[in-house]
């Protein structure tokens, strides 16, 4: 039975992630590479140093309005997306405003809640994580 949950939960979330390439936030709009943060950042990504990665695009957010903050935050939560770092990815999630988010960086908050319920051994909490009205959108 968890593997058919699972498996629907990955289908909802496989239909749910395409309208994540419409995004309109892209390359230099929101990770400006000028700012040493958001290099930094970049580089610690690519070297696994994901909880040092995130709190530096969460910092970078702090000097940015909506909707580059949003973004530089959901970022933020992805680095630190991976079993070992998870509190990190929840503390993140809890401190980001839906209400602002474009529809766009909310399927990628709902993707990252439903990520997280998945590493939790919460399947059946990960569907509930991906509203149906985001996967008709």
């Amino acid at each position: 039975m968890k593997k058919v949950v699972y498996i629907v939960v990955l289908i909802i979330l496989a239909c749910a992630l395409p309208s994540c390439t419409n995004l309109p936030l892209s390359g230099s709009q929101v990770f400006d590479p000028i700012n040493p943060q958001i290099r930094q950042a970049k580089r610690l990504l690519n070297a696994g140093e994901y909880q040092k990665a995130a709190a530096l695009y969460w910092s970078a957010s702090k000097t940015k309005s909506s909707p580059q903050r949003d973004a530089l935050q959901i970022k933020a939560v992805e680095a630190v997306l991976q079993p070992e770092t998870r509190l990190y990815a929840q503390q993140y999630l809890s401190a980001i405003d839906e209400s602002v988010l474009s529809q766009d960086l909310l399927v990628r908050k709902h993707v990252a809640v439903a990520e997280m319920r998945i590493m939790n051994g919460q399947p059946q909490l990960a569907l509930d994580a991906v509203p149906i009205k985001l996967i008709e959108d």
